[in-house]
């Protein structure tokens, strides 16, 4: 299966480039057209990319990104469970093991996501704070990279989602912002 791309943000008050999200679809000839649309609306060029549904298919994906010129993807990680699938809170060049060689495609593994905490795990608010925090100080503690990944319907005012957007914006005022 072959992706299509759709343009992200990042976080309110951070850094503003953009990352693209690769939704899968059927016809493989127009992934390329719609980068360099999305690349002429942006203001920065497009280099980071992470897969829709973690789904990404060893090494074809990560070649695929390579050849769009993407230099970072966020999709190593769990799509069920939090945690390290990585088994490294660092980030990585990523290596082609069929050409036995290290490619320039950096690896951003994520440890945490919204939708495995709410969906999957079945944790409350609180509990995903919990959660965050305990990463948090780990990673920080070996100097580590932390990476999470936020969903539109976490951050807004869907009334099922309700104290998630606190979740998020509290994490990063009591905790990363004052780092």
């Amino acid at each position: 299966m072959h992706s299509g791309f759709a343009l992200g943000g990042a976080a309110p008050g951070r850094d503003s480039a953009q990352v693209i999200h690769r939704y899968p679809q059927p016809w493989p000839q127009l992934a390329p057209a719609l980068r360099t649309g999305l690349s002429t609306r942006s203001v920065e060029k497009i280099t980071r990319s992470r897969q829709h549904y973690i789904r990404f298919t060893l090494p074809h994906t990560y070649r695929s990104l390579l050849a769009h010129h993407i230099e970072q993807d966020f999709s190593m990680g769990y799509g069920s469970i939090n945690g390290f699938r990585a088994s490294v809170a660092s980030s990585y060049n990523w290596y082609d093991l069929q050409k036995d060689e290290e490619t320039r495609l950096r690896l951003m593994p994520f440890c945490f996501m919204d939708a495995n905490s709410y969906y999957e795990q079945h944790n409350t608010a609180a509990q995903a704070m919990s959660e965050l925090l305990h990463y948090y100080h780990h990673i920080r503690k070996v100097g580590g990279l932390m990476v999470t990944v936020w969903h539109n319907d976490f951050l807004g005012a869907n009334p099922q989602k309700a104290g998630w957007r606190e979740v998020y914006e509290t994490f990063l005022k009591e905790e990363i912002y004052w780092d």
